[in-house]
């Protein structure tokens, strides 16, 4: 997902130049959000981003872009890796102590690639809508020990959804704009949808910053584990283009 697309001086537009040229973009950005959604037995799953942080092992967002003429093509990766430690001792009445822990280690990846061609471009608007794929691998590990027992549990889910959208930007002027994006698909989910919109400041040619609200949902009907899951919170990042 771009956090902004083409809100560039006209010197740099990739709609406005020749067929033959290639040009080429990055996004870094960072997400704060926390986890939503609704177990398969009805119970609420509300995890803040403080405590994602307080887990984080390794984590990375980005999105590159391809343009050519009017066609633009992107892919934005989403990576977390988390892991939690719980080790405590207990006493029973008798005098016997237990000691043990349980560990989960949890990696998650959303790749969206998609393909857009920007219909509207305008000194004040652009709009391009976008077709693309939405894949999400969730892998978790649990182990558990007490004393001399132990035992390990491994668990990989991957979903892919197709999805459909549009996004661009609502221009002010030389240097500022407000981007946004907006999808929604299905597949092995029964839907996914995705929302983001922000405020974009053009610092130079070739570098861009942006802030903004970004939501992604998916819905199952059939999981015997979720029945929804959500990420939401803001986002911020810097948009390079060469």
């Amino acid at each position: 997902m771009a956090l902004s697309h083409s809100a560039q001086a006209e010197t740099t537009d990739p709609t406005q130049d020749s067929s033959n040229d290639w040009i080429f973009g990055a996004d870094l950005y960072v997400w704060g959000a926390g986890v939503g959604g609704e177990t398969s037995r009805g119970n609420d799953i509300d995890i803040s981003f403080s405590d994602i942080v307080n887990n984080l092992d390794l984590g990375f967002m980005g999105t590159g872009h391809v343009y050519h003429d009017r066609w633009h093509a992107s892919l934005d990766l989403l990576y977390i890796s988390l892991s939690a430690n719980n080790g405590k001792e207990i006493t029973l009445p008798q005098g016997a102590n237990l000691s043990g822990y349980a560990n989960v280690d949890q990696n998650l990846w959303v790749v969206t690639p998609a393909v857009g061609y920007v219909a509207i471009k305008t000194p004040h608007f652009e709009l391009e809508p976008f077709a693309g794929a939405r894949y999400t691998q969730l892998d978790t590990t649990l182990d558990i020990r007490v004393n001399n027992f132990s035992r390990s549990f491994s668990n990989s889910d991957g979903i892919l959804d197709g999805i459909v959208g549009a996004r661009g930007n609502v221009l002010l002027n030389q240097q500022w704009y407000l981007p946004y994006y907006a999808d929604i698909g299905a597949g092995d989910s029964d839907i996914t949808w995705q929302a983001m919109a922000g405020v974009g400041y053009r610092i130079t040619e070739k570098f861009d910053i942006c802030v903004g609200y970004r939501y992604l949902e998916w819905q199952f009907d059939d999981n015997p584990l979720i029945n929804d899951l959500n990420f939401s919170g803001p986002i911020a990042g810097a948009r390079l283009r060469f």
